[in-house]
This record gives structure tokens, C-alpha cells and sequence, in this order.
């Protein structure tokens, strides 16, 4: 099977709507992130590409007739080279509207993840105060997904 609609935006750009909207019109089943969280094989395919590994678009996309959001929207100029017969769509909004819809879900997380290992490190009895500062701001500055903070 070949892609038949190959979608080139971001994440939180309405991506899981058009998935939904390519398998209500026959272009499914629709690869989207939430496949590759869904199944440890996906998971294990896209890794070994993110690590420098030749790409296997057969593989990658095997049953699927078209795809959305990532990782999939990071390789759209090599997937358009390889699936030229495609279609392709752009899904895409302000930048003000994508970092709103950004912020609520992942720096909510972020800022919850945030406040357990705060409150965990001010319980700890095995550390100083100023090491259990240290290893909360250090665990702050690696769940920020943005240089802005959230």
C-alpha cells in the first residue's frame, strides 16, 4: 500500500481531525503520533530513523494510507521525493493560536511535573535544601518542551 495523502503540519494544527476526516473519506487507516504511542513496533521503527538509521518508508507507513502530524510532518519533502503520486495538505495556524493550544495540554504537565518534584525534593531527607534546589531546577529545565517557559 502507498500513501495516498501525505499531511505536512505541525502538531496541534488540527492534525487529529484530519485524520479523522481521511479515514471517514476512504484515505485510512491514517498514520498519526498517536499510532506511534499506541504500538511498541511503530515506537521502535521511528527511534532507529531519529538515531540516523536508513529510512523504510515501506515499512514505516505499511498499512497505511495516508499520514498526519509527526514524526511523519518532520520528513514531508523526502516522503513528497518518494510518494510523488500523493497528495499533499498543509494544515496550519497563527502562531499565537498554536502556542495557546500548545501551552494547555504539555505545560500543564510540565508545570504539575514540575510541582511534584519540588514538593518531593523539599521532603526528601536525604538531601540539603541546596542540592534538592538543584535537582528541581535542573528537572524543570529538562521537562520545559520550549525555550519559553510555560
Amino acid at each position: 500500500m502507498s500513501l495516498m495523502v501525505i499531511g505536512t503540519g505541525f502538531g496541534r494544527t488540527g492534525t487529529d481531525s484530519m485524520r479523522e476526516a481521511l479515514t471517514m473519506l476512504g484515505f485510512g487507516p491514517c498514520h498519526h503520533m498517536s499510532e506511534v504511542m499506541a504500538h511498541a513496533e511503530q515506537k521502535r521503527l521511528w527511534r532507529a530513523l531519529a538515531r540516523g538509521g536508513a529510512p523504510d518508508w515501506a515499512q514505516l507507513f505499511a498499512g497505511y494510507k495516508s499520514c498526519v502530524d509527526w514524526p511523519s510532518a518532520f520528513y514531508w519533502r523526502e516522503l513528497i521525493e518518494v510518494y510523488p503520486q500523493a497528495r499533499v495538505i498543509l494544515t496550519w495556524r497563527s502562531p499565537e493560536s498554536w502556542w495557546e493550544s500548545f501551552e494547555k495540554p504539555f505545560c500543564r504537565r510540565s508545570s504539575a511535573a514540575l510541582t511534584r518534584s519540588r514538593w518531593a525534593s523539599r521532603s526528601s531527607p536525604t538531601k540539603s535544601s541546596g542540592d534538592a534546589h538543584r535537582i528541581a531546577r535542573a528537572r524543570s529545565r529538562s521537562m520545559r518542551p520550549m525555550s519559553r517557559p510555560c
